[in-house]
């Protein structure tokens, strides 16, 4: 079986597969760091009041869309809070959680994300290291 696998990577199909999946990849890339900078700028300008309703509206949102995907058996977070987590990373600094399955988050501001993992990831936001979202 592995060695039908590694023909296959040989062949022009295989090949062909492995730059699309490539570029698939760069593709990700690159709009995760168009995002980040759009969101990086568009966070430092509010308040931490606006920043709080902004959150809220996003915490809000993210619960109808992981809902949705739930009823068809996804458990998944969306790109938009992908987005912000990787935001934190830019912006924030990296400090360490009491987790028994995650030991480090970034803070920024009040707010701390957190990426949690045992049997499936999750995220989980502080502020003011209170827990006030996690995903499914």
């Amino acid at each position: 079986m592995l060695e039908n696998f590694r023909e296959w990577l040989d062949s022009p199909e295989g090949k062909k597969s492995i730059e699309e999946f490539k570029h698939s990849l760069d593709v990700r890339d690159m709009l995760t760091e168009k995002y980040v900078t759009i969101l990086s700028e568009r966070i430092s300008k509010l308040s931490d009041d606006e920043l709080d309703k902004e959150f809220q509206k996003i915490f809000t949102w993210e619960d109808e869309f992981e809902e949705r995907y739930y009823q068809r058996g996804i458990i998944t977070q969306s790109n938009i809070l992908s987005y912000i987590f990787d935001t934190w990373i830019e912006l924030g600094e990296e400090v360490e959680i009491d987790c028994d399955f995650g030991d480090t988050g970034y803070k920024y501001r009040n707010y701390t994300f957190t990426l949690i993992c045992g049997q499936g990831c999750f995220t989980r936001i502080y502020k003011n290291d209170e827990i006030i979202y996690q995903t499914n």
